[in-house]
């Protein structure tokens, strides 16, 4: 186990900092902050269910949490999936977020891509470099330097941008105060009005939409079908086999929930460079297969024992848990297969799947291994 935290942390460390850089700072739980005038040197994991920056972290930030708010200074990239991203500080360079509601009231030096339910860029905030937006809602008063690429329901736009602006929406509104030095395309069910005192310097150019098919073909409803009792079947082998294992891997995400989501991001992220690197070598080509099929093992299996999870917490609200948990597997696995249909939402809940699964799965394997040690099994 300590074998496979050392590989996990090389392969972090290779992975999200520099060569002339210190150390990755690693910070989880119910809350965590960074106070004004205080300093992160390097990159930076963060998950909570609060993450408060007002000081400033030296090089990336990676953070998953439910409320992420950033008042002070990321030196280089943002990576965040949060229910709430409020940034009002500053980015080095880009920021790539998903979540709910995402505002950008500071400066991002470089590119932007998120995906939410409502994205806003208030007068006063700036983004210097591309920016590629798919949300419900997205308002656009602040300033942006590169093209602009937004598909949306509604789209309202009152600031400056530099480039090109490509959109598609249902509704689209410029408001007077607009300025759009390069050209404007957009699909949209019925053209639009510029208003007075609008400038778009490269023209503008209308395109309708196209009428996609309602309802969907039978073979694709059969395969998602066949997918999931598929994974209802596999899952209920592996619970049948082994309560115990589906039982502690459950307990370890109601017990250490932020510690999982921790463990799930780094080796998410991490265990795939460490298996290329694995691969780069002669010797090390059977250990990166092993590893290779471990890992997808654990991206399928993550799905299962998250469901278990959800399941039983269900399930105990109507104080149902001296059921097998076969129910709270069935249970489970129909609520995360609903919630992953859930537009602008189901990716996110699939990435928040595998990485609570995967964390929880280390983590439970790290207790085993402490009480067959302590039994002097092993």
């Amino acid at each position: 186990m300590r074998g496979v935290c050392k590989l996990l942390f090389l392969a972090l460390t290779l992975f999200w900092v520099p060569v002339n850089t210190y150390a990755t700072q690693l910070r989880g739980g119910a809350t965590v902050s960074l106070a004004e005038g205080e300093r992160w040197t390097g990159n930076a994991i963060v998950s909570g269910e609060t993450v408060r920056i007002s000081g400033t972290v030296g090089g990336d930030l990676l953070s998953i949490a439910r409320g992420l708010t950033i008042k002070g200074e990321i030196e280089h990239d943002l990576w965040a999936i949060a229910e709430e991203i409020d940034l009002s500080g500053q980015i080095g360079d880009d920021l790539r977020g998903a979540g709910r509601r995402i505002r950008v009231n500071g400066q991002v030096g470089g590119d932007l891509l998120v995906g939410c339910q409502t994205f806003s860029l208030p007068e006063g905030g700036t983004i210097g470099g591309e920016v590629r937006v798919g949300c419900q809602e997205v308002r656009l008063n602040g300033t942006i330097g590169g093209d602009v690429h937004i598909a949306a329901q509604a789209i309202f736009i009152g600031g400056t941008i530099g480039g090109d602006v490509y959109l598609e929406a249902k509704e689209i509104t410029l408001a007077p105060s607009v300025v759009i030095k390069g050209k404007l395309i957009y699909k949209s069910p019925s053209e639009i009005q510029v208003p007075e005192g609008a400038e778009v310097q490269g023209g503008h150019q209308w395109e309708r939409p196209e009428v996609r098919k309602k309802g969907r073909s039978m073979f694709s409803v059969f395969f998602e079908v066949a997918l999931f009792l598929g994974l209802l079947l596999v899952g209920i082998i592996a619970v049948s086999l082994s309560h115990r294992n589906a039982l502690l891997i459950s307990q370890t995400l109601a017990s250490s929930p932020w510690r999982s989501l921790g463990w799930g991001v780094v080796t998410l992220v991490c265990l795939p460079v460490a298996i290329f690197i694995l691969l780069l070598t002669v010797i090390g080509i059977p250990l990166a297969i092993f590893a290779l099929f471990g890992y997808i093992l654990a991206l399928y299996l993550s799905k299962i024992f998250v469901g278990v999870f959800i399941g039983d917490k269900i399930l105990g609200i109507f104080s149902k848990r001296n059921l097998s948990p076969i129910w709270s597997l069935i249970l489970g696995l129909i609520v995360l297969t609903l919630l992953a249909k859930v537009p602008y939402l189901g990716w996110s809940v699939r990435i928040l799947t595998m990485v609570f699964g995967l964390g929880a799965i280390l983590l439970s394997r790290k207790t085993l291994y402490r009480q067959a040690k302590a039994k002097e099994l092993i």
